[in-house]
């Protein structure tokens, strides 16, 4: 536990704890798969890149960002990118050719970040890792060619909505809900269970995900760099910029697993290899040295997070998890719930039958944190069905987070819709007190970007649209003002406009980007030799249920079908937002 007192004592905490959850008992990696092999002709080639992409990544460096443990700047590099770019590109290919990873590359400064619970339990805190900027943009390059040769194959399954481009938390609520809310308003029970993984990230087996990332068709290259990336990588913890401390400068025995090469003095680099006694002129380097640096403790497992690379290779360790799967699942990276309709004794034994799948999943590749996952029973006619993971029974729970947002058993918003009411009136009360007079622009700002955006999943429309009619009552010049003239005079617009626009503009998204599931696989054009609506007519559902009315794919329906012939064949997300406002205050 963390304790009320020195920050040098907390990093101690952390620094712990954070290693203790590495999994130690990976095997070696053997680069010898016939897979690995079958894929090394035509590929040992240096991904297309040349002065210019290197100059071009360093001028879009944020300087606003952290350095990395190497000291380098992204300002530094930012600046002097014209002179920095050829060298940078010489250490690249070098790199590649050599499968060589700088070892500067594989330090890290941790910082946790807090998550949820008890602030005490260093449990309760993600490790964010920051690394060598340069070596970052390594990462991108060898990010380019993987993502282009996962997409070009369509090896991430369609179910994993993290990490990957056109889907996000969005485009996974509203598949697995579509799946839900039919069912139950087709009179099934349904039961959804919700899967944690302990530490997911940070224990996964290298070895492993090697394996996978050559089974997958990965040039012998890229499988190469990648496993030197990963090996010998080191961390060091810092809280309110206090690092943990090696020490005096007194003769030592150095910790043998200090990563090679990591810019420790020359002189004494043979004895830390070999874990000696530093004597002599050694104790003179390495206490100079001291001064600026600080122990880092070996990391034996996981995928940085922070890293550049981390996302996709998780996707891809992670992508066979859903393999001879039953029911419904889908994942937003480690995120996970599997659910299907359990009216029937055939259905409770296929979703046994997947937890059990799951379970032999993780008994070689990573931990389920038991305690953490649960049960939502939905439909009036559910028993309520008790299901295992392994040889423990899972817990049933009458509401649940799901991505963000509370769903309880009955699918209803409404607890979602009380909690984004109390933070939206609890943030106006403390602009208020804080605040006592205020120009529209800057009070816009605030109530804009604090208040009015406390709300987006509700379903009890005044509830918010009230809270957003107080924050805008104390504006200077506004005042015997109605609602609707305030929100004009400071251009905002109805929470009820808002919500509209939202889902036109995801529906839009939906259909002309493509989603996968989520996307334009739940939408149906209506096939008719009519000339008159915009072309792009959809399909409506029917309902019984007021769940299934007001759920995204039948309430957006209506609207977009009204929308003009110009704008839903927009050729672009911006051209199409641009009337959009206008065609909304026609529909309102």
């Amino acid at each position: 536990m963390l304790e009320q007192g020195k920050d040098e004592e907390k990093v101690e905490a952390f620094s712990a704890f954070f290693a203790s959850v590495f999994n130690n008992t990976d095997r070696p990696w053997a680069a010898q798969s016939p897979e690995l092999e079958d894929h090394e002709c035509g590929n040992s080639a240096f991904p297309f890149v040349d002065t210019e992409i290197v100059r071009d990544q360093l001028y879009q460096l944020n300087v606003h960002k952290s350095m990395g443990p190497d000291g380098i700047h992204p300002r530094v590099l930012k600046e002097l990118a014209d002179v920095m770019a050829g060298p940078l590109l010489i250490i690249y290919q070098r790199s590649w050719e050599s499968g060589e990873v700088p070892a500067d590359w594989k330090l890290a400064t941790v910082i946790p970040i807090y998550k949820k619970g008890v602030r005490e339990d260093p449990g309760n805190y993600r490790p964010v890792s920051l690394t060598s900027v340069p070596g970052k943009i390594m990462e991108k390059i060898i990010l380019g060619t993987t993502e282009r040769h996962l997409k070009n194959n369509a090896i991430i399954r369609h179910n994993q909505h993290g990490f990957t481009k056109e889907k996000s938390c969005l485009t996974n609520l509203i598949s697995f809900h579509d799946m839900a809310t039919h069912l139950v308003d087709e009179g099934k029970a349904v039961d959804v269970v919700f899967l944690d993984f302990s530490k997911a990230f940070d224990t996964v087996p290298r070895s492993i995900l090697l394996d996978k990332l050559s089974n997958c068709g990965m040039s012998r290259f890229t499988v190469l760099w990648v496993k030197n990336w990963l090996e010998g990588r080191a961390q060091r913890v810092v809280v309110n910029g206090v690092p943990k401390k090696l020490g005096g400068g007194t003769a030592r025995t150095v910790d043998p697993n200090w990563p090679k090469g990591c810019s420790i003095p020359y002189g004494v680099m043979p004895s830390i290899e070999t874990g000696g006694q530093l004597a002599g002129g050694q104790r003179g380097l390495l206490r100079d040295w001291l001064d600026i640096s600080w122990r880092v403790r070996p990391v034996t497992s996981s995928v940085p997070q922070g890293s550049i690379l981390g996302p996709v290779l998780y996707s891809i360790f992670i992508n066979d998890l859903d393999a001879g799967v039953e029911c419904t699942i889908s994942k937003f990276a480690a995120d996970t719930k599997l659910g299907g309709a359990v009216d029937s004794l055939e259905g409770q034994e296929a979703l046994q039958r997947d937890l059990d799948r799951l379970e032999h999943w993780t008994i070689s590749d990573m931990k389920v944190n038991k305690t953490k996952c649960w049960i939502l029973h939905l439909g009036r006619s559910n028993a309520g069905h008790k299901y295992r993971l392994g040889e423990e029974g899972l817990e049933s729970s009458p509401a649940e987070r799901d991505l963000g947002v509370l769903v309880d058993s009955r699918l209803k918003r409404s607890q979602q819709c009380a909690l984004a009411a109390k933070r939206a009136n609890c943030i106006l009360g403390c602009i208020k007190h804080s605040i006592t007079s205020q120009p529209k622009e800057r009070w816009c700002g605030l109530t804009l970007s604090n208040v009015c955006s406390s709300g987006p999943h509700n379903l009890r429309r005044m509830v918010l649209e009230c809270i957003q009619g107080r924050a805008t009552k104390p504006v200077e010049g506004l005042e015997g003002m109605s609602y609707e003239e305030r929100l004009r005079t400071l251009g905002l617009s109805s929470l009820e406009k808002r919500r509209l626009r939202g889902d036109l503009i995801a529906l839009y998204s939906f259909l002309r980007r493509g989603s996968g599931e989520g996307g334009a696989e739940l939408f149906s054009l209506v096939s008719s030799d009519r000339t008159c609506g915009n072309g792009s007519k959809l399909h409506q559902g029917r309902f019984r249920l007021d769940i299934r009315k007001h759920f995204f794919r039948e309430r957006v329906v209506k609207p977009w079908n009204r929308l003009p012939r110009e704008l839903v064949d927009a050729p672009s997300l911006s051209v199409f937002k641009r009337p959009l406002d206008n065609a909304l205050n026609n529909m309102l």
